[in-house]
C-alpha cells in the first residue's frame, strides 16, 4: 500500500469503516475525495479535516463536498488554495430555509475569494447555482456542470469560458425571454435542460448551427408541437456521435410525430430508439422512467426492437389504490411500494421479487402476507411503513424474527410506545440503519431504540415540536435529554436541526462506531 493512490467516497459510510479508513490511510496518497455531512454522516467533514491538515493532502486532484455545514464550508474554503494539485471541484449544497437565505452573501464572497486563488488550476467545476461563479476568470476551465442558472449569469460565465468544452446546466427561462442566447462555440459535449419556456425547432436550429464541434447532445424541453419531428432532428443531429432527448408538451402528440422516429435513420444507422405517449417522447434507454406508478395507468410505448427495453429500466413499483392490470414484466425492481392488499401470486406475475431490496407497506401487519421473507423476497433487507405503529398494530405481529431487515422506517404515535419500541427490537434483532418519526415524548423512545437495537450504526429521529414544554429553545430541549447516561457506547456523533420543510418538526440524526472501550 505505500504507492497506493486512495479514491475516498465516504457518501453514507458507515462510522466503523470512516473511522477504520481515516485511522489508516496516509494523507498524502489520497488523489480523490467525497466528504458528506448529510444526515447518515453528520458533521463528517468536521472530523475528517480534525485529524488531516489540509496541507498533507498534497496529491489530491478531485473535491466532492455534499451539504457541508456551514463553519466547515468556511474553513474549507479559506483554505482551499493550499490543495496544489487540485484540478476538480463538486460543490453541491442548497440554501432554501429562511435561517439560510442571510448566509447565501457569506458563502458567495467565499467561493468567489477561494475561486479567484483556485480557478486557475481548476479545469473542472460542478455546482448547485451559477450564481456562485459570476464574474469570474475561466481561462482553463474545461468542464462545467450547473444544476441551476440564470440567463444573466449565464451571459457573465460564457463571456470568460474560452476554453470550456462540456457543458452541463438547467437553464431558468421565462417566456418573456425571447432567444436562446449564444453558447461557447468550441462546445464538444452540452446537456441542457431549460425550465419555464417553450422552445420551437426554428429556435433549436438557430441555437445548434451555432455549434460547430458539438459531437454529443442531450436536451430536456418543453416544446411546441414542431419540436418533436423527428425528420427535422435527423437533418440537425446526423454528425453527432450521442443524442439523448426528452421533450414534454401540453397537447396531444399527433401519429406522425411519432411515426417520424421510426425510419432507418433512427433504427438501423444510428440506434436512437425512443419510448412515448400522448404527452412525451424521449431517448431510451437515456431518459427511461426508473419508477412506474401502476394506479396512474401511465404507459409508455417504444421503437426498440427488443419489447422488454423500457420494462428493464424500471426499478422501483408502485401499486395503489386503483390498481389497473398490466401484461407486461419488470424484471428490474428492486423498490416496491405497495399501498392495497396483494397476493404474493400477482407479485411474482409481474415481477422478480428475487430482486426486491426495499418494501414499503401501508401497515406493519402487512408484512405477513408474504412470509417467509427470507423465500418471497430473499434479498430484502430495507423495510418503509407508512401508517403510525400502534399497539393493535403490533399486537397483531406474532412472535417473528425478521433477521434480514437492517433498514427500518416507522412512524410511532400515540399510547404504549414504550412497549410498541420493545417489540419492535424483538420483531427486527438486526437493525443498523433506523428512521423513527415520533408524536410522543421522545426521552424514552431514542434510549430504547439506541440501547435496544445493538447493531445500530445510524438512527434518524423526527420529533414533533410540540411534545416539548418550552418550544422556542428546541435545541436546549434536546440537549437536557442526551446527558452523559443517555447513550451505553462511547464512540458517536450527533446532530439537531430544524427539518427543512416543516418548522414544526426537528431532526435528531446519530452516528455511531464501535465502541472504543
Amino acid at each position: 500500500l505505500a504507492d497506493a493512490a486512495y479514491q475516498l467516497d465516504f457518501r453514507s459510510i458507515q462510522k466503523d469503516y470512516f473511522d477504520l479508513i481515516y485511522n489508516r490511510i496516509r494523507p498524502e496518497q489520497v488523489i480523490s475525495l467525497i466528504l458528506s455531512d448529510e444526515s447518515d454522516t453528520p458533521t463528517q467533514s468536521q472530523l475528517f479535516f480534525s485529524r488531516f491538515h489540509i496541507e498533507q493532502l498534497t496529491q489530491l486532484q478531485t473535491v466532492t463536498l455534499i451539504k457541508i455545514e456551514s463553519h466547515s464550508l468556511k474553513w474549507i474554503f479559506l483554505n482551499l488554495s493550499k490543495l496544489k494539485s487540485l484540478r476538480s471541484l463538486t460543490f453541491l449544497v442548497t440554501m432554501t430555509r429562511k435561517e439560510c437565505q442571510n448566509q447565501i452573501y457569506n458563502v458567495q464572497s467565499l467561493v468567489h475569494e477561494s475561486f479567484t486563488k483556485n480557478i486557475p488550476r481548476l479545469h473542472q467545476i460542478h455546482m448547485i447555482d451559477g450564481m456562485f461563479l459570476s464574474s469570474m476568470p475561466f481561462a482553463y476551465l474545461r468542464h462545467l456542470h450547473l444544476e441551476k442558472c440564470s440567463i444573466n449569469d449565464l451571459k457573465t460565465l460564457f463571456q470568460h469560458s474560452t476554453q470550456l468544452r462540456s457543458l452541463s446546466l438547467c437553464l431558468n427561462m421565462h417566456s418573456s425571454t425571447s432567444d436562446l442566447i449564444l453558447f461557447p462555440v468550441q462546445l464538444i459535449r452540452l446537456h441542457l435542460k431549460i425550465e419555464k419556456k417553450v422552445i420551437s425547432m426554428n429556435e433549436m436550429k438557430y441555437f445548434l448551427s451555432n455549434l460547430p464541434y458539438l459531437q454529443h447532445l442531450c436536451l430536456e424541453l418543453h416544446g411546441s408541437q414542431d419540436l418533436f419531428d423527428g425528420y427535422r432532428w435527423q437533418n440537425l443531429t446526423c454528425n453527432f456521435i450521442t443524442f439523448n432527448f426528452k421533450f414534454k408538451t401540453q397537447h396531444h402528440l399527433n401519429r406522425n410525430a411519432i411515426e417520424s422516429y421510426l425510419t432507418p435513420f433512427w433504427l438501423e444507422e444510428k440506434h436512437w430508439y425512443v419510448g412515448y405517449n400522448s404527452y412525451c417522447i424521449f431517448s431510451i434507454p437515456y431518459f427511461s422512467p426508473d419508477e412506474l406508478d401502476m394506479s396512474q395507468h401511465t404507459i409508455f410505448l417504444s421503437s426498440a426492437p427488443d419489447l422488454t427495453l423500457l420494462n428493464r429500466c424500471v426499478n422501483k413499483i408502485s401499486l395503489g389504490e386503483n390498481e389497473f392490470k398490466f401484461d407486461g414484466y419488470f424484471p428490474s425492481i428492486n423498490t416496491l411500494q405497495i399501498r392495497l392488499p396483494v397476493s404474493l401470486s400477482f407479485l411474482t406475475s409481474i415481477i422478480d421479487l428475487d430482486q426486491i431490496k426495499h418494501l414499503s407497506l401501508l401497515s406493519l401487519h402487512d408484512i405477513l402476507r408474504y412470509l417467509p421473507l427470507e423465500d418471497a423476497m430473499p434479498q430484502l433487507h430495507e423495510l418503509s411503513i407508512c401508517n403510525r405503529v400502534d399497539i393493535d398494530t403490533i399486537n397483531r405481529i406474532p412472535n417473528h424474527r425478521f433477521v434480514q431487515i437492517d433498514k427500518l422506517k416507522i412512524f410511532i404515535y400515540g399510547q404504549h410506545s414504550e412497549y410498541i419500541i420493545e417489540k419492535l427490537i424483538q420483531l427486527f434483532p438486526n437493525i443498523n440503519h433506523l428512521h423513527c418519526t415520533l408524536k410522543c415524548v421522545p426521552e424514552q423512545i431514542m434510549y430504547r431504540c439506541i440501547n435496544g437495537f445493538k447493531y445500530l450504526s445510524y438512527a434518524s429521529f423526527y420529533l414533533s415540536v410540540c411534545v416539548f414544554v418550552n418550544k422556542n429553545d428546541w435545541n436546549e430541549n434536546i440537549k437536557s435529554l442526551i446527558t452523559d447516561s443517555f447513550v451505553k457506547r462511547d464512540n458517536f456523533i450527533w446532530q439537531v436541526n430544524h427539518s427543512a420543510t416543516d418548522e414544526l418538526w426537528l431532526k435528531v440524526h446519530w452516528w455511531f462506531g464501535k465502541q472504543v472501550n
